[in-house]
C-alpha cells in the first residue's frame, strides 16, 4: 500500500535487483523518490518554451519538449541520485514532421471522398501503436540513472495486440456506419 506523497520524498515499494557496471548485484526493498523542482523555475521554462514555439511557428517544439524532459528528469531523484535525460531534438522533429504529414494526408483525404478518408484514417490508426512504441523507446533509451540508461524491450506484437483488441470492435462499428 502506498503512503501519501509528501513534497519532500516518498517510497516506491518495489523489490528490485539491480546489477551495476562492475557486475555487483544490489537488492532494494524500497527506493526513496524525491522531486526537487520548483514551480517558479518550471513556469519560467514553460514561458520561454511557449514564446519560442510560437515565434518559430511550432518548429521549436521538439527543443522545448526536450528542455522540459531534462528539467523534470534532473529534478527527480531516486535514492538520492537524479535522473538524466540525454535526448537530441532531431528524432523528435522527424517524428513531429511525420505526424504533421499524416494529419495533412487525412485532411486531404477527407476533402476528396469518404472511402479515401477511411483509408487515410485507418492508416493513421494502424500506425499509432508503432509510433507509441517508438516514442517509449526514445524516452527510455535517453533516460539514465546513476549512469545506466533505461531500456524499452516491448515487442511490436505487444504494442499492436492490446490496441487491436480495444479498437477493433470500434472500427467494425465505424465501417458499418
Amino acid at each position: 500500500q502506498f503512503a501519501p506523497m509528501s513534497r519532500q520524498s516518498s517510497f516506491l515499494p518495489l523489490k528490485m535487483k539491480v546489477v551495476d557496471e562492475a557486475g555487483q548485484a544490489q537488492e532494494w526493498d524500497s527506493w526513496r523518490i524525491r522531486f526537487t523542482g520548483q514551480g517558479g523555475e518550471y513556469f519560467k521554462l514553460w514561458m520561454v518554451n511557449l514564446l519560442l514555439t510560437v515565434a518559430t511557428l511550432g518548429l521549436y517544439y521538439p527543443w522545448a519538449r526536450l528542455r522540459k524532459l531534462r528539467y523534470l528528469a534532473n529534478a527527480t531523484q531516486l535514492d538520492g541520485h537524479s535522473l538524466q535525460f540525454h535526448g537530441k531534438p532531431w528524432p523528435l522533429l522527424r517524428g513531429y514532421l511525420l505526424l504533421g504529414a499524416l494529419a495533412f494526408a487525412v485532411n486531404v483525404a477527407v476533402q476528396i471522398s469518404r472511402p479515401a478518408a477511411l483509408v487515410a484514417i485507418g492508416a493513421m490508426v494502424l500506425l499509432t501503436p508503432a509510433l507509441w512504441r517508438t516514442a517509449l523507446r526514445f524516452r527510455l533509451a535517453n533516460t539514465s540513472w546513476r549512469g545506466v540508461r533505461f531500456q524499452f524491450t516491448g515487442s511490436w506484437a505487444g504494442a499492436y495486440l492490446p490496441f487491436l483488441v480495444v479498437s477493433g470492435p470500434a472500427w467494425a462499428f465505424a465501417a458499418v456506419l
